[in-house]
């Protein structure tokens, strides 16, 4: 899923959802993590597909690197 691009489009389509409104990058994490968990099933596979893209980008916009991995 990672590999073909099935979580890039899952984070684009809850930054378009929520990406907007204050804190929106944390909210994209959550969210992004909600569909992936539901088409995978699999915790694991989420965090490393999710989590892998989510935190540099949201240490790079000045979250904290424990916020970020939460």
């Amino acid at each position: 899923m990672l590999r073909g691009g099935l979580s890039e489009r899952l984070i684009a389509l809850a930054a378009s959802l929520v990406g907007h409104l204050r804190g929106g990058l944390a909210q994209v994490s959550v969210l992004s993590s909600l569909f992936f968990g539901g088409v995978s099933g699999s915790a694991i596979a989420d965090v490393s597909a999710v989590g892998g893209a989510m935190i540099p980008q949201m240490t790079q916009r000045g979250f904290d690197r424990d916020f970020a991995v939460n």
